[in-house]
């Protein structure tokens, strides 16, 4: 493939990260072997078209000197920087776009990467030939021309563990609260809105009727004003033109087990 991916491919992150939608992309380590988790060196199916790769880390969010907005939303600067974690500790780390790439000698942007477990995915680099991503869209959503009336602004959760028990050596699953934010930006002051809580992605319903499935329904009023709101950092979204949106926040009294998953969805 061109060495023209590396390109594209920052276009493709800027793309995804200014809508808020984080990605798990797929670098190469200082030191390590970039044998893309093969079992063999024959196995090419990990890694196709000849790329490679030695980790799995996220990435999201992204910080410019530019408006996301407009022309300049869909171009990336060198001097845009992307914020992503090393599945490795709990610390953010913070890279300028124009360091990301590198060939398999890591001789480029990754030469004075440290070496090693445990150093060298803190300052990965993407094989600058070709590479992988994945970006989370969310869950889908199908609305026809009947259904324009609905907004359904995006939500976000933080929940209060960095561990969790590990069931398959038959660990006992801990109880998780979800605290939820819910970006009201773009809705009208004093706007209706109810937040649904389902247990399973087969509960979760692509239209319309929302409440098919729901386990819970929250209502809450959309108050622009800020007397019921906090002003919360969009972190797949965060320009120095815009420091955050207005959210409601509701800290979810109803736990879920560390071993299952939940799912929310806002409808105004």
């Amino acid at each position: 493939m061109s060495m023209l991916q590396a390109p594209a491919y920052k276009a493709w992150l800027k793309s995804h990260l200014i809508r808020g939608e984080p990605i798990v992309f797929f670098p190469m380590c200082k030191g390590d072997g970039h044998d893309c988790y093969r079992s063999s060196p024959e196995d090419e199916g990990a890694c196709p078209n000849g790329g490679t790769c030695d980790h799995v880390e996220p990435m999201f969010g992204i910080f410019s000197n530019h408006s996301f907005s407009g022309a300049s939303g869909s171009q990336v600067y060198p001097e845009d920087v992307i914020l992503h974690a090393s599945d490795q500790d709990y610390m953010p780390y913070y890279r300028p776009m124009r360091t990301l790439e590198d060939s398999v000698d890591m001789e480029g942007n990754c030469k004075i990467a440290q070496p090693g477990f445990g150093r060298n995915e803190m300052y990965p680099c993407v094989d600058k030939s070709v590479t992988y991503g994945l970006a989370l869209t969310g869950l889908q959503t199908n609305l026809t021309e009947k259904d324009e009336t609905w907004t359904l602004p995006k939500v976000s959760i933080s929940i209060g563990i960095t561990e969790e028990p590990n069931v398959r050596l038959f660990q006992k699953p801990v109880k998780v609260y979800a605290n939820v934010s819910v970006d009201v930006e773009g809705l009208e002051d004093g706007q209706k809105c109810v937040l649904f809580r389902y247990n399973s992605t087969d509960n979760f319903p692509t239209s319309p009727p929302f409440d098919a499935g729901a386990e819970s329904a929250t209502e809450f009023t959309a108050d622009l004003s800020g007397a019921s709101m906090e002003i919360v950092g969009s972190l797949g979204s965060v320009s120095n033109q815009s420091l955050g949106h207005p959210a409601w926040i509701y800290p979810d009294p109803i736990p879920f087990l560390s071993n299952t998953a939940v799912y929310y969805r806002a409808v105004c």
